[in-house]
């Protein structure tokens, strides 16, 4: 299996099989076998994300193209990160297939991941104000794991530092606008639901789509 193969999915609007062909790809690279990236739901979301990363880097009609195509059919899909009928079982932390390799980065991503639990748990709670000052913690926290990642990569002389840094770009543009949609997670009901969805699609942008580009980069220098 590989990426080829998804991007041509993509490209011949063939967006099913697009969605299968890179939960193949993601498995066999990643060797994620339990846990919520198997989600078919999980999969869209973040198969859109990986063609925003890919748009970023480099440019092109084409690609802009299918992307805009893509979510235009993830909307009629009605596509989110979870399954929201599932709330209470949501494994909401960083399964070790996940970790990069380099132990600030990957305190980092738990950190984020445990904080979302936090909110999850709000949520079921009924706590909603709690879960959106929770939300908020949380960018600020995704901020300030930007830099530390960037300052850690130049550290290290990463290759691609420039292109990882660019892609950090693109998630800080969007925090103001999710500070935006939190705040109805203080209103409950499905108000609260899209908001803590928006969260969590900006929580996996991080660590699965892009951070695992340089793991093995990071098993190299620990070999």
């Amino acid at each position: 299996m590989s990426f080829e193969n998804v991007l041509n999915n993509v490209y011949k609007d063939n967006f099913e099989d697009a969605v299968s062909s890179w939960r193949d790809y993601s498995l066999e690279k990643y060797a994620s076998v339990d846990n919520a990236i198997q989600k078919w739901n999980t999969c869209a979301r973040t198969l859109e994300a990986r063609l925003v990363y890919l748009l970023l880097l480099q440019p092109d009609e084409k690609l802009s193209e299918a992307l805009e195509n893509y979510r235009f059919w993830l909307l009629k899909q009605k596509t989110t990160i979870v399954d929201w009928s599932e709330i209470g079982e949501l494994p909401l932390e960083l399964p070790k297939n996940f970790f990069v390799g380099q132990k600030d980065i990957d305190a980092d991503h738990q950190e984020l991941f445990s904080i979302a639990n936090d909110i999850r748990n709000n949520l079921r709670a009924g706590e909603y104000e709690g879960a959106a000052d929770k939300a908020s913690i949380m960018l600020d926290k995704s901020l300030a794991h930007f830099k530390r990642e960037e300052e850690i990569l130049e550290r290290y002389n990463y290759p691609d530092y420039e292109k990882h840094s660019m892609y950090h770009n693109y998630l800080v543009e969007k925090v103001d606008l999710l500070r935006e949609e939190i705040s109805n997670l203080a209103k409950g009901g499905e108000e609260s639901v899209i908001a803590f969805d928006a969260l969590i699609f900006f929580l996996v942008n991080d660590p699965i789509v892009a951070d695992l580009e340089f793991k093995p980069f990071f098993a190299d220098l620990n070999s």
